[in-house]
């Protein structure tokens, strides 16, 4: 759905909503289509239905913060990403998720910590590797942010912004 047709995604989601009013996964699944959509007030309804029948459902919670950190309500994004978090310990995008947001609120050991759990799952995530350089120069620590984004370039020499921050840092 990310890459298809959004307006197709919600009519088959409202067909199955008509015959599966209390699947959790119709529910998230049309939240996550309104989402795309920037319908962030339907989206949110959705969700909340998703988690009232599936408290334990990982994927909504994560998708909830996600949109809850969209509208700005922080501290219910972090609740909601910790919720996932704690039903899925072993998700590595849910820990990314959670370090994004740490770190735009310059929570930078939170940010930190996520980080590194999240390469102890996926050692080869680049993404979360080059976020833990950054959240190394915003904690005032260049060497380990320059160890971070060679370690990035080793996989990818063609990364540029890594290249460009590796020269901002110096020698």
């Amino acid at each position: 759905m990310r890459q298809g047709n959004t307006t197709e995604a919600l009519a088959c989601f409202e067909r199955a909503l008509e015959s599966l009013p209390n699947d959790a996964g119709v529910h998230c699944g049309y939240a996550d289509a309104l989402f795309a959509r920037g319908n962030t007030e339907a989206a949110e309804e959705h969700y909340k239905r998703a988690l009232e029948l599936y408290p334990e459902f990982a994927l909504a919670w994560n998708n909830y913060g996600d949109l809850l950190t969209r509208t700005g309500r922080i501290p219910d994004a972090i609740e909601a990403y910790n919720s996932a978090r704690k039903l899925e310990p072993n998700n590595a995008n849910i820990l990314l998720n959670l370090a994004r947001l740490y770190g735009r609120e310059k929570r930078i050991e939170g940010a930190i910590d996520a980080l590194n759990a999240a390469l102890r799952l996926e050692p080869e995530n680049l993404r979360a590797r080059a976020l833990l350089g950054d959240m190394f120069m915003e904690k005032g620590d260049p060497a380990a942010a320059r160890r971070e984004y060679q370690r990035v370039l080793l996989e990818r020499p063609d990364w540029q912004d890594i290249r460009n921050k590796i020269l901002q840092i110096g020698n």
